[in-house]
């Protein structure tokens, strides 16, 4: 006798959009969809697509257009492909992946605009002032729906060279709301919110929702820092924001608390969110000399973090740099590549130009090479400023470094 076998392939399944619970990106832009049983393709064929979905019919209203000429676009576990035209702007859509097997279950995908910058039109000017000097504050800007607010987390009050300035570090957060018109700040006062349960200075902060995490709620995240005896600390704390753009209260749930710590002591470092993971780079260790360790770790859906893990460390231990996450890559910018006192408002002998970029494998979240050293360098070496990526830029502004 012959004994027939029929193998079935099971139909597609979603597990996230760049790494998220939901997708959101402008018409034209790239996407990577994540899950299994998509089906290996390398040409465009029939039954195979990716669609943009009325939330209310499920019909079909735009379908993504794959790039088939880029050798891997449409693998069984990950596709990458283009927002669509004919999507309307602010519109949220159910996202579906179809092979023959079946159609998958939706995600929701939120258009947003197209934003053009121009760095030689731009102007800066003046908003409220924090409530108090500071240095070493960690600072998140929290997109929440049609709002946006700016949180300036712990810090440090002491006067350069002063005896103890690395223990004066401090628990108190503040909140403001962002114009969305101008980007000033809208409240007439910044608004206390409430304080870490513990001090910390020159710590780094990210914020993960459901656009660039598996977490479903807002959350903030402050790693590391100095505590009150100037000592380094591993400790990882995290916390809920609410609608309103609020901390819960002490003793409530989603207010401040602890998650996954990070797997040594660090200060002066500098944190990003790609693909839903947190990635964490350089500082300065317990004994107050720059690391070049890189370590990531994913965002569960409660907001937790799990195992940290360390990649490839930088070219070079470096601190008070930072840390920017574009498309599929990490850029490391700057820096300090010396012990020094971290509330020195001296540039230091081993600050750096150098800008250090790697591939991040979006399948596991590790590095695929080591580390490219760019060969565009930063046209001024600094140390302490603040850098932010924004429709394929990097800005950077401030800090120490020589020139005026």
């Amino acid at each position: 006798s012959t004994t027939t076998t029929t193998t079935t392939t099971p139909a597609p399944t979603i597990t996230s959009i760049n790494g998220a619970i939901s997708g959101s990106g402008a018409i034209g832009s790239q996407f990577t969809v994540a899950g299994t049983s998509f089906q290996s393709i390398t040409a465009a064929t029939t039954g195979y697509t990716v669609d943009f979905r009325d939330v209310a019919t499920s019909n079909i209203i735009a379908t993504a257009p794959v790039d088939f000429s880029v050798s891997g676009n449409w693998a069984d576990t990950l596709i990458r492909a283009t927002v669509p035209a004919g999507l309307t702007l602010g519109a949220t859509y159910k996202f579906t992946v179809t092979t023959p097997s079946g159609t998958s279950g939706s995600l929701n995908f939120l258009i947003v605009p197209s934003v053009s910058f121009s760095p030689s039109t731009s102007l800066w000017s003046q908003t409220l002032s924090l409530p108090s000097p500071r240095q070493g504050i960690a600072t998140i800007a929290a997109p929440m729906g049609a709002t946006t607010f700016l949180f300036a987390i712990g810090g440090n009050t002491g006067t350069p060279g002063a005896a103890d300035a690395s223990k004066m570090n401090i628990s108190s957060v503040y909140q403001a709301m962002l114009n969305g018109i101008d980007g000033s700040v809208q409240n007439a006062s910044w608004t206390t919110a409430t304080s870490l349960p513990v001090n910390r200075g020159f710590a780094a902060a990210v914020f993960a929702n459901q656009y660039n995490s598996l977490a479903g709620g807002n959350t903030v995240y402050v790693l590391g820092g100095l505590d009150e005896t100037g000592t380094a600390t591993n400790m990882v704390i995290l916390a809920s924001i609410t609608s309103n753009g609020s901390i819960p209260s002490a003793g409530t749930t989603g207010t401040w608390s602890t998650t996954t710590a990070l797997p040594q002591a660090l200060y002066g470092e500098a944190a990003a969110i790609l693909h839903g993971r947190i990635y964490v780079a350089g500082g300065n260790d317990s004994s107050g000399n720059p690391v070049g360790t890189v370590y990531t770790a994913p965002i569960n859906g409660d907001g937790t973090l799990g195992t940290w893990v360390e990649l490839t460390s930088l070219p070079t231990p470096i601190a008070y740099h930072q840390l920017v996450a574009l498309g599929n890559f990490l850029y490391v910018l700057g820096g300090e590549g010396a012990a020094t006192d971290p509330v020195t408002n001296t540039l230091g002998a081993s600050v750096q130009d150098a800008v250090y970029y790697d591939t991040v494998n979006l399948t596991d979240g590790t590095l695929l090479t080591t580390w490219n050293t760019n060969t565009n360098p930063l046209t001024t070496a600094r140390e302490k400023f603040s850098a932010v990526g924004a429709v394929g830029f990097i800005l950077i502004s401030g800090g120490l470094y020589n020139g005026t």
